[in-house]
């Protein structure tokens, strides 16, 4: 990855692969700061 970052996309190794669509997320990662002030609560009560 570090050739690819270095501006060489073609040795990308997961360039081939095709990735399958997650059902119900679109695009906007909007569960986020939901989960992180789950997670913030948690560690505060333990």
């Amino acid at each position: 990855m570090v050739e690819v970052m270095d501006g060489r996309p073609n040795l990308n190794p997961w360039k081939d692969f095709d990735w399958p669509e997650i059902s119900g997320y679109s695009g906007r990662p909007w569960s986020l700061p939901i989960l992180g002030a789950y997670y913030r609560m948690k560690d505060l009560v333990t």
